[in-house]
């Protein structure tokens, strides 16, 4: 005869998890745990917006910013192929704005600038004072719709 409550704990879970308890005392090593010799922290400057023209990308603030060692924007990215969205829809014609939106943001969290600094807490501190100004256009969720724009 089986345990019922213990079977069934069993039956919910079929993959043996052997790094729960690493993790969960503290002992797990993540990207942002390891420090090395010279290493910089980038933070991106996102849009807020879903859809509208980019009218100016001011980055002035956080060039004075201490720890920062570059601000870069579309200008500095012009040539370079936009990511893929997404692996799996490699046929999908979707409009892309290249790896830094240089005119216009077509989903909220589009990239406008890149801040490296000596740590990241420069980098985010630095990346708050970039101001962008953009012109707020009606968003599109029909794809249809979107092949137009």
């Amino acid at each position: 005869m089986t345990d019922a409550p213990a079977a069934a704990a069993r039956s919910t879970s079929p993959w043996l998890r052997r790094e729960d308890q690493r993790l969960l005392a503290g002992a797990g090593c993540f990207v942002g745990d390891v420090q090395l010799p010279g290493l910089l922290h980038a933070v991106f400057v996102r849009s807020a917006h879903a859809h509208g023209r980019v009218l100016s990308v001011d980055v002035a603030a956080a060039l004075d910013a201490p720890g920062v060692r570059a601000v870069l924007t579309a200008a500095d990215f012009a040539g370079l192929p936009a990511p893929q969205v997404n692996a799996l829809l490699p046929a999908l014609q979707l409009p892309t704005t290249g790896a830094i939106a240089p005119d216009r943001v077509l989903a909220v969290g589009a990239p406008l600038a890149l801040v490296v600094a000596d740590t990241r807490a420069q980098a985010q501190a630095a990346a708050d004072l970039v101001w962008a100004d953009i012109e707020e256009w009606a968003a599109v969720a029909d794809g249809a719709d979107a092949q137009a724009a």
